[in-house]
């Protein structure tokens, strides 16, 4: 069986684009600037922390910026210049509001606590939020959306925040 990334020349752009970006995106001209670029592929914010698109699920919060075009639009736009579009996402961490309901799936440092970061909070990978609701969230985002790849960021034990603070090992229920 052959794939399209074997045999296909490969030049990806990771823009991460911010949140706020979404405000007023332009597809048509977003993707004629990849192609003017020179791009192949590009890797998109798509779901985890914050859902790029109008999710339907209770604890996968949508981007408060959705006011451009649409991550579908993005994505169709990509594909008539002929650039594969890569699902980005990113399930190590939660937002505070999402943790204060559903504190199981925080990862906890030796002494009990969470790693709150700007409000952003560490998960654990043995926790239900990576074991079983990250698969929701793939299942909504990849049958919504014709991404032609996925890939998932600040996968693992992570033992560090975005200051490379050393947290050491998870020790919540499911790691002990």
């Amino acid at each position: 069986m052959k794939h399209w990334w074997n045999g296909y020349p490969w030049r990806m752009i990771q823009t991460n684009l911010r949140e706020i970006d979404m405000e007023d995106i332009d597809a048509v001209n977003y993707a004629k600037e990849l192609k003017e670029f020179g791009a192949t592929v590009v890797l998109l914010n798509a779901a985890g922390i914050i859902a790029s698109y109008d999710s339907k699920l209770p604890f996968q919060p949508r981007s408060e910026y959705l006011h451009g075009d649409s991550l579908k639009k993005i994505i169709e736009e990509c594909h008539k210049e002929g650039i594969r579009v890569i699902a980005r996402t990113d399930f190590s961490k939660i937002r505070y509001s999402v943790y204060e309901q559903n504190p199981d799936w925080a990862y906890r440092t030796r002494d009990g606590e969470i790693v709150n970061y700007n409000g952003f909070v560490h998960t654990c990978p043995n926790g239900d939020y990576q074991q079983k609701y990250m698969l929701d969230i793939l299942q909504e985002v990849l049958t919504t959306h014709s991404f032609d790849g996925l890939f998932c960021n600040m996968s693992g034990f992570l033992v560090v925040d975005y200051n490379y603070t050393y947290h050491g090992p998870c020790h919540c229920e499911n790691c002990q």
